[in-house]
């Protein structure tokens, strides 16, 4: 018998095989795992007037300013910044409903392995960040000049004056100058005054 016994139970290790594709547009050029690495593949490439022989390496990562784990690969002498999640995501998922996001099913932005990622609706992966990962969403009093009610929020605001919360975020930014004649301010920025 292969593997070996644990008391009276046989176990086998299995060990996953990592497997690599092309990263679609960068055929022969470079390819991503199932493991969530990238490797550049062994190639010549011009270097002025020279050709040079390049070997077969993985990429180094880089965390974008989301938190997301970034390869830059070369093209044509261009450098792209590519998340690897979203190369993970087009190379080994499927995508038959055509959903826009990538989520991290364990919320490790770090974890590109296909595994632990799947495709979504915008929704479903804030959902999933609030419901799933505990993320807090954070709310900012927000006070109406014209009538000087504090707001817990600017949802709350919204309601309760039939408008949209984003234009009185907006308001309460500085962006647009009033929302339906009504202005805005965050109210720690009344206490900064």
């Amino acid at each position: 018998m292969r593997g070996g016994s644990f008391g009276a139970f046989p176990f086998f290790i299995v060990m996953e095989q990592e497997i690599w594709k092309d990263i679609p547009n960068y055929e022969g050029l470079y390819q991503v795992s199932n493991f969530g690495n990238v490797k550049s593949l062994a190639r010549f490439v011009k270097h002025g007037e020279r050709e040079m022989f390049v070997k077969e390496r993985i990429l180094k990562t880089r965390k974008n300013k989301n938190g997301y784990l970034s390869v830059y690969p070369c093209k044509n002498g261009k450098y792209k910044p590519m998340d690897i999640h979203r190369i993970v995501g087009v190379v080994f998922i499927d995508n038959p409903c055509s959903y826009g996001d990538i989520n991290h099913k364990d919320g490790n932005k770090e974890n590109n392995h296909v595994g632990n990622l799947e495709w979504c609706s915008r929704s479903y992966n804030i959902k999933h960040a609030y419901d799933i990962l505990g993320h807090k969403h954070i709310k900012h009093p927000i006070k109406c000049i014209e009538t000087g009610i504090v707001y817990d929020s600017s949802v709350d605001a919204a309601k309760a004056l039939g408008l949209n919360s984003s234009a009185i975020r907006n308001n309460a930014r500085g962006v647009s100058k009033s929302t339906f004649g009504l202005h805005f301010i965050f109210v720690d920025k009344l206490k900064l005054l």
